[in-house]
């Protein structure tokens, strides 16, 4: 397993990646690619191009709960 932070509340110390509330995290599980949560905005997504992370090759997408810090970029 392989899991990825794309973006959370703290900006990454050697890395120029974007943070905001709440946290995004891409796993790869053996062939499945999950994405946890997709943040309020796409910041998320731009540092996932940046990581090398191609989001369109995700498997499936869990959306922890209802808050706008979670999924409200869907």
């Amino acid at each position: 397993m392989k899991a990825t932070v794309l973006i959370d509340n703290n900006p990454h110390p050697q890395l120029e990646l974007y943070n905001e509330h709440g946290v995004n995290i891409y796993f790869e599980i053996d062939d499945q690619r999950y994405l946890f949560d997709v943040g309020a905005s796409d910041k998320f997504y731009i540092n996932a191009l940046q990581l090398g992370i191609e989001i369109e090759d995700v498997d499936y997408l869990v959306i922890s709960h209802g808050h706008n810090d979670h999924g409200l970029y869907l």
